[in-house]
């Protein structure tokens, strides 16, 4: 017990604190580098969703370019038809009988086309449906004049009449659907 009496008792309340202190750097010096990991954890995850929607908005901006270009193609595939219809002397195959059996004036694509342009926006759908409906109107009423039975000659003037009609309005309406659905994938700039 007499190593209790040579004991300096005064400096044990310093040497608790310093052990205490001494916890306190040590719990600290833990947080810290827990903070640290965190933070270094948090930082990674801000760079993956950064990156994430950086692809998400370059695959977004090809499926629009992939969009306008199925669209592009039925349209130009039907003024092409348009333009080859217009070129003939309707009335004269009509009479000769020199309509196939079942006229088509629709692109094979026209039903892509049109889910396509519902894609991009709902307007763009109703801009391209239109036109795609008149050039069907269109098949139909060149269909009807080719079964002419050359006993009525307004019938097959009329059915004709509304044939070009059909294939006119479509004409600008398709025009009209490629630089709306142009201006809504690329604002500003037309086709």
């Amino acid at each position: 017990m007499t190593w209790l009496c040579q004991i300096d008792w005064t400096a044990v309340p310093t040497i608790a604190l310093a052990i205490v202190t001494a916890s306190y750097v040590w719990s600290t010096r833990k947080i810290l580098k827990e903070s640290q990991k965190n933070r270094q954890a948090v930082e990674r995850q801000a760079t993956a969703v950064k990156e994430s929607n950086r692809l998400l908005i370059q695959k977004s901006k090809q499926a629009s370019r992939i969009e306008i270009t199925i669209i592009a193609s039925a349209i130009q595939t039907a003024k092409r038809n348009i333009d080859q219809w217009k070129s003939y002397d309707l009335y004269f195959m009509a009479a000769n009988r020199y309509f196939s059996e079942n006229i088509d004036l629709d692109p094979p694509k026209a039903l892509s086309a049109i889910e396509h342009a519902r894609i991009i926006s709902t307007e763009g759908y109703f801009q391209l449906s239109s036109p795609f409906d008149n050039l069907r109107q269109a098949s139909l009423e060149l269909n009807i004049s080719g079964r002419w039975d050359h006993s009525n000659t307004t019938f097959l003037h009329d059915h004709l009449k509304a044939a070009l009609h059909f294939i006119n309005m479509a004409s600008s309406e398709l025009d009209a659907a490629m630089t709306y659905l142009h201006e809504a994938v690329i604002p500003g700039k037309k086709p």
